[in-house]
C-alpha cells in the first residue's frame, strides 16, 4: 500500500475523531521519507443531522401524502326567525307548490286534483300518492356551473289533520275532495308534537363548517316527483311565467338582485347553539311571521 495513501487515511481518522494520534515513521520500515500534504480548503460533511432530516424532510413529505382529517360529526340546526333583532323559534314550515293551470298561469293554491290524482288515490292511500315526494336539494353555491350538492331532504305526501272534515266519521271525518286538497308540505317540531311531520324541519350539517361569526350559506333547489304519472317537475322561486332560462340560472351572489330558482338558508352558531334562518331578501318566495315560515315553489316555466 502506498505510504501517502496510508497517511491520508490516518489524517482522515484524525479529523473525524476527538482522539489524538501520533504517526511513528520508525514503523514504516520500507520508507526513507514521507511528505504530508495539508490542503488549504478542508472539505467537511454534515453528520448527526437526524433531527433536521426528520423535521425538514420526512415529516413534510408525510404531511403531503396523508389526506386531510375531516370531521364528519353533524349537528342539528333549529329553525328560527329574526324580527327586529329578536330571535323566535319556529312552530311550522310550510312548502306550498304551485303548478301551471290551463291558462298557463299560477293559481294562489294548487290542488292534487289538478296534477292527475283522484279521490280513490287519496282515500286508499295508493302508492301513486304515498310515493310522490318533494325533494329539497342543498348546494354550496347558486352557481349552476360550479356548485356541489351537499345534502337533500325528501318529503313524502301526507294527509294532515286539517285535510279532514270533522264530525262525520270519528275521530276525523272524511278526507277533503282531491280538488280541495292543497299540494303542500307542513313541517313541525315532532319532538314537541309527535303528530307533526318532523322530516325537513330540522337541518343537519357538518359541525366544523358552522362557526361562530361565520354563517354557512346553503342554496336550496326543489323538485316534485309525481309517482302517479312518473314525471318530475323542477321548481323555482319566482312566479314569473316570462323568465328566460339565462335569467333563471344566473348566480346572484354579491348582488342586489333576487334569485329566481334558489332559496337561501343561513346556518349559524351562537352561544353554543346551532340554528338556521331562511333568507327573505335573497328570493321573493319566502314569508315569515313570528313563528312560521312559508315557502312558495313554482313550476319552472323558463323559455
Amino acid at each position: 500500500m502506498d505510504i501517502q495513501y496510508k497517511l491520508t487515511l490516518t489524517l482522515k481518522k484524525l479529523m473525524m475523531s476527538v482522539n489524538k494520534y501520533t504517526v511513528n515513521f520508525s514503523q514504516l520500515n520500507s520508507a526513507t521519507g514521507a511528505t504530508i500534504n495539508l490542503p488549504i480548503n478542508l472539505g467537511y460533511q454534515l453528520v448527526d443531522q437526524d433531527e433536521i432530516v426528520q423535521t425538514k424532510f420526512v415529516d413534510v413529505e408525510i404531511e403531503k401524502n396523508v389526506n386531510d382529517i375531516l370531521d364528519y360529526d353533524k349537528v342539528k340546526l333549529i329553525p328560527v326567525v329574526n324580527i327586529d333583532n329578536s330571535i323566535f323559534f319556529i312552530d311550522n314550515i310550510t312548502y306550498r307548490l304551485h303548478f301551471l293551470n290551463n291558462l298557463n298561469q299560477f293559481n294562489p293554491s294548487s290542488y292534487f286534483g289538478e296534477i292527475g290524482f283522484d279521490n280513490f288515490d287519496i282515500k286508499f292511500r295508493k302508492k301513486g300518492f304515498t310515493q310522490s315526494f318533494l325533494r329539497l336539494n342543498f348546494y354550496d353555491s347558486d352557481s349552476t356551473a360550479t356548485q356541489r350538492l351537499l345534502s337533500y331532504v325528501t318529503l313524502f305526501t301526507k294527509i294532515y289533520p286539517t285535510d279532514y272534515s270533522t264530525g262525520l266519521i270519528p275521530p276525523w271525518g272524511t278526507i277533503s275532495s282531491v280538488n280541495d286538497l292543497k299540494v303542500q308540505f307542513i313541517l313541525g317540531n315532532s319532538i314537541i308534537n309527535r303528530s307533526m311531520n318532523g322530516e325537513g324541519f330540522f337541518l343537519y350539517h357538518y359541525k366544523d363548517e358552522v362557526l361562530v361569526d361565520t354563517p354557512k350559506e346553503l342554496f336550496m333547489r326543489a323538485e316534485f316527483s309525481n309517482a302517479k304519472n312518473g314525471k318530475t317537475t323542477g321548481l323555482m322561486s319566482t312566479n314569473s311565467t316570462t323568465t328566460t332560462i339565462d335569467n333563471l340560472v344566473v348566480t346572484t351572489q354579491n348582488t342586489n338582485l333576487t334569485n329566481n330558482i334558489f332559496t337561501k338558508y343561513i346556518l349559524k352558531k351562537e352561544n353554543g347553539q346551532y340554528f338556521y334562518e331562511i333568507d327573505t331578501n335573497y328570493s321573493t318566495n319566502v314569508e315569515k311571521t313570528i313563528n312560521n315560515y312559508t315557502i312558495d315553489l313554482y313550476q319552472i316555466t323558463a323559455i
